[in-house]
Order: C-alpha cells, then sequence, then structure tokens
C-alpha cells in the first residue's frame, strides 16, 4: 500500500464520520404508486469540506442507482435537499448507500447511514410486509417461523415451501392444523400474530390475496376465537 492510499483512506475516514454526524430526514412525498424522496439536514449543521479530487455518492438501499446521487453539494450546503428518486412503497426504507471516492488513487469507501423518515405514507408497514411475503410460498415460510415451537418440526428446512407442505399430510391445511390448535390451548401469542399478518397482507386495490384460500378457510374456524381474546384483552386494560 502505498503512502497516497493510505492519506485517501485516512481522508475518506474523516469525511465518513464527519457525514455519519448528521442528522438526516428523508422527506416523503406520495406520487400515485412510487413515493418521491428528498433527502434534507435537520437544523443547520456546519457545511463539509470536500477536496476537488473526492466525490460523494448517496442512494436509497433499494434503488436501482447504484452508483448513487451526486451528494457533495449537497453536504457542502450549497444546496438544501437532495432528490433522491421514486421508490415502491413497499421498497421504503430509512436506510441510504454511501460512498465515497478519491479520483487520483481510486480509493472507496462504502457505509450506511440511517435517515428519519418523513412523511410516511399510510400503508408503508402493510406494503413492506406484502413486498417481502409475494406468494404463497413465503407465507408458509412466514407462518413456519410464528408457529415453529409449536409444530414439531412440520415445516422441515428453510427449502420448506408450499409444495412440500401439502405433501406432507396431503391436504391443504392438515399440517397446520395441530399446531394452530396448540397455539390457541397454549393462550399464546401467535394467533393474534397471524390475524395481524393476513389483515396486512390483503391488497388495499381488492386484488388476490398471497394468502392462500385453503388456509383463509381453515382460519375462520380461529378468527373468532382470536377476535373474542382480543376484545377480553381491550375490556381488562379499561377496567
Amino acid at each position: 500500500m502505498t503512502d497516497d492510499i493510505r492519506t485517501a483512506e485516512r481522508l475518506l475516514e474523516d469525511l465518513r464520520n464527519a457525514i455519519a454526524r448528521l442528522a438526516l430526514e428523508l422527506d416523503c412525498r406520495d406520487e400515485g404508486d412510487l413515493v418521491r424522496l428528498r433527502l434534507v439536514l435537520a437544523g443547520r449543521p456546519p457545511p463539509i469540506a470536500f477536496p476537488d479530487n473526492v466525490t460523494c455518492g448517496i442512494r436509497p438501499l433499494t434503488h436501482e442507482n447504484t452508483a448513487g446521487f451526486n451528494a457533495t453539494a449537497f453536504f457542502e450546503g450549497e444546496s438544501a435537499s437532495l432528490e433522491l428518486g421514486k421508490l415502491a412503497l413497499g421498497d421504503l426504507t430509512r436506510w441510504l448507500g454511501v460512498r465515497l471516492r478519491h479520483e487520483p488513487t481510486g480509493t472507496q469507501l462504502h457505509f450506511t447511514l440511517g435517515a428519519r423518515l418523513v412523511g410516511l405514507p399510510d400503508g408503508r408497514d402493510a406494503a413492506v410486509l406484502r413486498a417481502m411475503i409475494a406468494n404463497s410460498e413465503n407465507f408458509f415460510r412466514y407462518l413456519s417461523l410464528l408457529l415453529g415451537t409449536l409444530g414439531e418440526g412440520l415445516f422441515g428446512t428453510e427449502s420448506t415451501g408450499e409444495g412440500q407442505w401439502v405433501r406432507q399430510l396431503g391436504q391443504p391445511g392438515a399440517s397446520l392444523l395441530e399446531p394452530l390448535v396448540r397455539a390457541l390451548c397454549q393462550g399464546g401469542p401467535e394467533l393474534e400474530q397471524i390475524d395481524r399478518l393476513i389483515k396486512r397482507l390483503e391488497d388495499p386495490s381488492g386484488g388476490a390475496s398471497v394468502v392462500p384460500g385453503e388456509f383463509l378457510e381453515l382460519w375462520e374456524s380461529f378468527a373468532r376465537f382470536v377476535k373474542t381474546t382480543t376484545n377480553k384483552k381491550k375490556k381488562g386494560r379499561t377496567s
């Protein structure tokens, strides 16, 4: 490693520390199916001086622009905000990827920052969950996490998908019945968590849910118990 590279690394590390001390906010503006993001600084921090031979790119971690948006002028205080493009609601997170590059040596430093989300559209949490559980296979994997301690290995390994789940006992929904009954008898939080999951996976536009119809039929037998338990808890808190 040459002295020039060592000097460049120290320079980039100093810039990283200065950027990390900033309080960043992501201003979210709903634009139909997408959310426009604008990066702003909370308060009035002193500007960061960037050498002419150092570039800075920043992007939402889930954005397709992997090179990042040029953020040098923003951090130097020359602009009050920085447009960071648009994202689908389900892809929206507080995490930003930052890339610092020393052009003469090609030395780069990559790191992640968290920003406070401002003006977050309604339904964001549900949209993120729907994006993560995009099909029935992932739905059953999620259930295996909720019921795994009750199911005694019915769900197998991580590679177990909907097809394997159906093959295990031959009838759709059958392999879930026993752990669901156990959850009901033990009075744990699992059934309430499943009830919230099903509601959050509903498509607000009225489209098809990723929750399989055969599971919804099975779930109807448990839903009324969940509702009764929830009502009792609410009455207990108000009495």
